[in-house]
């Protein structure tokens, strides 16, 4: 969907656990398609044929959230599409939801007086030494992705409110 961004140094593919090469030597990535699909990976012919019906082929990869995402209960979907075999057009198709919540954090005094300018970063655990990397734009914090440019990890208050956004589950 539009609310992810591929991340194309993430593509590993496993042929009975073992790692294959890219680059034409076992397959090559394709990131400029001519459909809706992000990607295609194109097994080479000469790989092709040292496979056999027992080989178990793993495809991973990941996308992050980006500034386009939806927030709310409509999930972002990522959909895989297959295409294998002898010329039957075999296909399956699998979707993947990611919900997208953000977060307002509200700055106070004892007095419970709005603070203005307060600065904090925020980390994954507490024994994380590097801060999340965000995008800030007009006081919305978003995570980063690995294309963004101008990226911050010092969050800063404005008049006593910041929203972080694309934040997965967790405890930060």
């Amino acid at each position: 969907s539009n609310g992810l961004t591929f991340n194309s140094n993430s593509v590993e593919i496993k042929a009975n656990g073992q790692t294959l090469n890219g680059n034409g030597a076992n397959f090559n990535l394709i990131t400029d398609t001519d459909d809706d699909c992000t990607f295609e990976i194109q097994f080479t012919q000469s790989y092709l044929d040292t496979i056999s019906k027992a080989t178990t082929i793993v495809i991973t990869y990941s996308a992050m959230i980006n500034e386009n995402a939806v927030i709310g209960e409509d999930p972002e979907t990522n959909s895989a599409i297959l295409d294998y075999g002898d010329g039957s057009n075999t296909k399956i198709d699998t979707d993947t939801q990611t919900y997208v919540y953000c977060f307002d954090l509200v700055k106070t005094n004892a007095q419970h007086v709005l603070i203005n300018g307060a600065e904090f970063a925020l980390y994954e655990s507490e024994e994380d030494e590097n801060p999340i990397a965000f995008v800030n734009s007009n006081g919305t914090y978003r995570v980063a992705t690995t294309n963004d440019n101008n990226t911050t990890t010092t969050i800063k208050v404005t008049n006593g409110q910041v929203r972080i956004t694309g934040l997965g589950a967790g405890t930060y």
